[in-house]
């Protein structure tokens, strides 16, 4: 076990406390899904989890979408979100981790085609900060790229945990730009979500409810939830509850009942893990 770690009896993740004095990060808590722990090992899902909650920001809000540019023949053509961070600073958000051994872990997700890099999104040709991308959920099909003069700044050791909340664009009409700002943010994590939801009906309403949830919140919070809920959606896409279509709910039941927050039940080769 890496540190000391504990699982929660309502949720299917990990964590592990981050008690190490002199971590420059302010994350106590690193999380990583128990079904990918499985599959490629705890530190290696550790690092999916950070990149996925980073991605899934990114998608709902139509940031960082660029098509593949790198020598990979296999994603030529091909549209991914992106997200960036280099391997020394991911060392200083999983102090318990070496920047050598996360440099190993990355390559080795890229090269079993679970991960995508490119360098080629920098802002300068010196800045080598890879960008990564998950590619079985990342992948935009017709969507158009952002223009390169959209490219965000190049993630650097003073950005290491991704936590900083965008500051608005300062105008004479602050409170109309926040709510527009507001609804677009919603609007596209919405679209996230009903792309991912394998039930699609009654769409209208379950966007009414949708928008009702997140609107409660502001900021981080929002992020949080709207992460929440994915999770929990992925969590049942793989349940035993789920394993049969006609008992997936229609998305405004599984909305309005919160059921992103329920406990299920994963089939993993052939076993039901209880978590």
């Amino acid at each position: 076990m890496v540190g000391a770690g504990y699982i929660t009896s309502k949720i299917t993740t990990l964590m592990y406390n981050n008690n190490i004095n002199n971590a420059k990060s302010n994350i106590t808590h690193h999380i990583f899904t128990i079904d990918e722990a499985i599959k490629y090992g705890i530190e290696k899902a550790i690092i999916l989890y950070n990149l996925r909650y980073w991605l899934e920001h990114n998608r709902a809000n139509g940031k960082n979408i660029h098509e593949y540019d790198g020598d990979d023949e296999r994603y030529h053509g091909r549209t991914f979100v992106w997200t960036y961070n280099s391997s020394t600073a991911f060392e200083k958000l999983f102090p318990y981790m070496k920047a050598s051994s996360i440099r190993r872990w990355l390559s080795e997700l890229e090269q079993d085609g679970v991960l995508v890099s490119s360098n080629a999104y920098n802002q300068h040709r010196y800045d080598k900060t890879k960008w990564y991308s998950i590619v079985s959920e990342f992948e935009l099909v017709n969507e158009q790229p952002i223009d390169q003069n959209e490219r965000g700044i190049a993630q650097n050791e003073q950005r290491v945990d991704q936590n900083e909340q965008t500051i608005p664009n300062v105008n004479t009409n602050v409170n109309t730009n926040v709510n527009n700002n507001a609804q677009s943010e919603i609007e596209r994590m919405f679209n996230s979500f009903w792309d991912v939801y394998p039930r699609k009906v009654a769409k209208k309403k379950a966007k009414q409810i949708f928008t009702s949830l997140l609107k409660k919140k502001t900021g981080k919070a929002r992020e949080t939830l709207f992460a929440e809920i994915m999770s929990g959606l992925r969590k049942y896409k793989n349940s035993r509850q789920w394993s049969d279509a006609q008992y997936i709910p229609h998305p405004t039941t599984w909305l309005n009942q919160e059921r992103w927050r329920d406990e299920v039940e994963i089939i993993k080769k052939r076993e039901i893990i209880k978590i």
